[in-house]
């Protein structure tokens, strides 16, 4: 019986600098624990398929899937993104580039392939750059086309389409029926520690405009809540100069 492919959202991830990070690290064990996390998020979606979302990773890249086409998919599917970048970063330092695309796509356990994941996978490599998931052109159409909006969906001063991860971040602090102040600054700070930590230690480096690249999404979402009537706060002044 032959095979069909899915068509639905596909985003594919690639972790930065891991060759590298392996190259470095002396103790086994510690790049064991990356693998085992691989495994348990892996698990995690592909047992419960969590809105969803199934995960497959090979060498230093993850590629995800769901055949909804979707607001609510897109979030899930950033969501999952998201979790990945954030806690590989707590275990390595090291952050991921992808895209996120439309198209045909086989996924069953740890194989994905299909036209539209060899898409996600140009994407990434030809225009993602930076540590972010941009919008391929596939979908893009598909949310002009079904005039879908997505409130983590931005545009850079480039006009390209990507995903501000720290907008999804500061919705932890929307959770309680009134804008938890303490929690948001908590977050802003943690996230603008980072960058700044990360511009310090690779400046001077071609690494460093991979970072510098975050001051952009991060001081938007600045603006966002800043701009929100239901927020007295002036989170202007967390914004990196």
């Amino acid at each position: 019986m032959s095979k069909s492919y899915t068509t639905g959202l596909i985003a594919f991830l690639d972790i930065l600098g891991f060759s590298n990070y392996i190259e470095k690290t002396k103790s086994a064990s510690e790049v064991e624990e990356v693998f085992e996390f691989v495994e348990k998020i892996c698990y995690l979606y592909n047992s419960s398929e969590i809105n969803g979302i199934k995960i497959a990773f090979f060498s230093d890249s993850f590629i995800l899937t769901t055949e909804e086409i979707t607001s609510s998919s897109i979030t899930s599917l950033v969501t999952a993104c998201h979790l990945i970048n954030i806690s590989l970063f707590k275990a390595t330092q090291l952050f991921t580039r992808g895209a996120m695309c439309v198209g045909e796509f086989y996924h069953k356990d740890n194989i994905a392939f299909g036209p539209g994941i060899i898409e996600a996978y140009r994407e990434q490599e030809n225009n993602a750059k930076y540590i972010r998931l941009i919008l391929g052109n596939s979908l893009i159409e598909v949310l002009n086309d079904k005039k879908i909006y997505n409130p983590f969906i931005d545009k850079d001063i480039n006009g390209t389409y990507y995903c501000n991860y720290y907008l999804l971040d500061i919705t932890d602090a929307y959770r309680t029926e009134t804008f938890n102040f303490e929690e948001a600054v908590q977050i802003m700070e943690k996230n603008r520690n980072i960058i700044i930590e990360n511009l310090e230690k690779y400046q001077n480096t071609k690494v460093y405009e991979k970072y510098e690249w975050l001051i952009y999404p991060f001081n938007k979402c600045c603006e966002v809540l800043s701009h929100d009537p239901n927020i007295s706060m002036n989170f202007m002044n967390f914004q990196i100069k």
